[in-house]
């Protein structure tokens, strides 16, 4: 019996210690491996427990609005500022946007911008 729970425990240790080279599951759709995702071209990477890091571009992305507004909510009201009152991020180059702080004064919204958002190559999804 301890032979046994040895031998299980050493396979599956070494198998997290060599990356697996065949798929867990294919289809002619997408594969997907121990810590990837791969679909044709574009590949979804675990980087860590809180990161995934892709490389797909959306062709929708060229009409994305630079301009983003929002409203909080708690209890799926509409209840944190009045009616007509939005905050807002307008997306550039940046990596990160303004703390927003719930049921605080929004500064004047800009005019909406004509360009549209930046490609993006490399991105990299997490968690705080």
């Amino acid at each position: 019996m301890n032979k046994t729970i040895f031998l299980f425990a050493l396979a599956v240790l070494s198998a997290c210690q060599t990356p697996q080279k065949t798929p867990l599951y294919q289809s002619d759709a997408f594969s997907v491996y121990p810590a990837k995702v791969s679909q044709g071209m574009h590949e979804a990477r675990v980087i860590s427990p809180t990161q995934i890091q892709s490389n797909y571009q959306s062709p929708a992305n060229a009409t994305f609005p630079r301009l983003v507004t929002f409203k909080c909510s708690i209890n799926e009201k509409d209840n944190e500022l009045p009616p007509g009152k939005d905050h807002w991020v307008l997306i550039g180059d940046e990596h990160e946007s303004p703390v927003i702080v719930f049921g605080a004064p929004v500064p004047p919204q800009p005019p909406k911008p004509a360009t549209f958002c930046p490609s993006i190559t490399n991105t990299l999804f997490g968690s705080i």
